[in-house]
């Protein structure tokens, strides 16, 4: 793959400038081969009057779209990790260099190998005049979680008729980390070993000594409204509460799936990255609701924490983690003073997996049910 990549970069650098023909150029191609056949075999003056207008605007394409990409140069602002199905925005900074002509639609984008399934828009400057310096934004939009690799910046142009599309490539290698697909999850109603009474996880740090005041919302309990301060405002305002030290839980997603008999062909392989993107989902529910979120893969663990820094973490650790093929074996062994709730995470077509642990919750497909506090073997 290295070598490839390699390759690919020294074309670039002996042909800097590449060529595609648009719909428009082809039409107009063809219409000029047909009217050279024309002329040749009638010799009429009419006709090669007309082929020799249609091959200068062919001339003049390419001389001043070659003007438009000279002494571009292009800088990547920051990237962000997006999440798969969502929509990103990356910055570029655009620099015309040259001293006196300037540059006319101008697009910019990533230079993704043609495997990538990564959709994008490419960001457009109408005009660059001679020395300006214009920031633009590009769309990106990622299938399915993962990191998708690309070799440089792409700065194009259909600039002046848009009969072809010619480009140049910036070695400006970045990985994008693309976080699971967030969705709209239903998550349980845990039940609480610990202090042995239920809790929702609807109500941020309820039960906790009190904080501070802020902005209402749908989910809040109305008992929190603080009406006295609404009044005053305008506007519904709720209480804020500590979480408890005891607000912690564990989300274990089984990321393995079965494979054909004798190949390593996977099974079912979307319904994995289905439990993978409902166990980031949790995790964004239990952390927004303040609790203390861990996760458990098979390929690692994080420690519960709360904070956004710890969601960040179970997004990466969530995206990066292979989709096991075949049988596995997990043990869920932690000090005991770090045991919250328990969630397992699976799909109706997972491997055949050996977990050795105390699940309170088996949260498969769009709903969740309650595990009675057995240990559970699948």
């Amino acid at each position: 793959m290295n070598i490839l990549r390699r390759l690919r970069r020294r074309d670039r650098r002996k042909l800097p400038r590449q060529l595609k023909t648009t719909r428009e150029g082809k039409l107009l191609i063809a219409i000029t081969l047909g009217l050279g056949f024309g002329a040749i075999n009638s010799g009429n003056n009419l006709l090669y009057l007309i082929l020799g207008m249609l091959l200068s605007l062919i001339v003049v394409s390419g001389v001043l779209s070659e003007l438009t990409l000279r002494g571009i140069r292009v800088r990547r602002g920051s990237t962000g990790s997006p999440h798969a199905g969502r929509d990103v925005f990356i910055s570029y900074q655009l620099v015309n260099e040259k001293r006196r002509s300037g540059s006319f639609s101008v697009e910019v984008e990533e230079a993704f190998d043609e495997a990538t399934t990564a959709h994008q828009r490419p960001g457009y400057s109408l005009f660059l005049r001679a020395t300006e310096r214009h920031d633009v934004a590009a769309k990106l939009r990622f299938p399915a979680r993962g990191v998708y690799e690309t070799p440089g910046i792409r700065v194009a142009t259909r600039f002046p008729f848009s009969f072809f599309r010619k480009w140049r490539e910036f070695d400006a290698p970045e990985s994008f980390v693309v976080y699971p697909a967030i969705i709209e999850v239903q998550s349980p109603r845990l039940f609480n070993v610990e202090s042995g009474v239920y809790e929702s996880f609807q109500k941020v740090g309820r039960g906790g000594e009190y904080y501070g005041l802020r902005e209402h919302r749908l989910e809040d309990d109305p008992r929190d409204i603080h009406w006295k301060t609404s009044a005053k405002l305008g506007r519904l305002v709720a209480r804020d509460y500590e979480a408890t030290a005891d607000r912690r839980v564990w989300i274990l997603v089984v990321n393995a799936a079965p494979r054909e008999a004798d190949t390593e062909t996977l099974v079912h392989d979307g319904h994995v990255e289905e439990a993978i993107s409902h166990a980031a989902s949790l995790a964004t529910v239990y952390n927004t609701a303040g609790w203390a979120v861990g996760l458990c893969t098979f390929d690692g663990r994080i420690p519960p924490a709360t904070g956004s820094g710890q969601l960040i973490k179970i997004y990466d650790h969530l995206a990066r983690i292979p989709v096991r093929r075949g049988s596995a074996d997990f043990a869920f062994d932690v000090p005991a003073a770090q045991i919250g709730e328990r969630v397992l995470v699976r799909s109706a077509e997972s491997a055949a997996v050996a977990i050795r642990g105390t699940w309170d919750w088996v949260y498969e497909g769009l709903g969740a049910t309650s595990n009675d506090g057995q240990g559970l073997a699948t």
